[in-house]
């Protein structure tokens, strides 16, 4: 599995960020997110990251954090009507697998489904020693 952090690298704090990519290396989550405004309250998905950086996902509170799949361990950020789902690790790592903007009062199961994959491909892959992090190109 390919991951790509979130936040520049220059950013250091005990929670790391990154996004899931294709096995062709383009991280999906990095792109749609690029594609999204800051709010009229300032608020974007690098202000949340930030914060997520220093204290960890669950300290927001569950209007912009809250768990979408608990047996799954799969959450979500919220930002308007846009999600980003993720799930996270032991060493302080916050894996983002997908976004899409929500349009009904609940996760559709094709979002869902596509973190839970992801999330059981990265424990495999890490037990085999096969996930690679993707440095940003200079």
């Amino acid at each position: 599995m390919y991951l790509k952090k979130l936040l520049p690298e220059d950013v250091k704090g005990p929670w790391n960020i990154y996004g899931v990519c294709t096995d062709r290396m383009v991280c999906e989550v990095e792109n749609y997110l690029l594609g999204i405004e800051t709010d009229k309250k300032g608020i974007s998905f690098a202000a949340i990251f930030n914060v997520v950086n220093e204290r960890g996902p669950f300290s927001l509170p569950k209007t912009i954090c809250h768990v979408v799949d608990e047996n799954e361990k799969i959450y979500e950020f919220v930002k308007g009507n846009y999600r980003v789902l993720f799930f996270t690790d032991a060493d302080k790592l916050v894996i983002c697998c997908n976004c899409f903007l929500k349009q009904t009062q609940k996760t559709p199961p094709l979002e869902a489904n596509t973190a839970k994959r992801a999330r059981q491909k990265y424990f495999i892959d890490k037990v085999n020693k096969n996930i690679m992090i993707i440095k940003e190109e200079i």
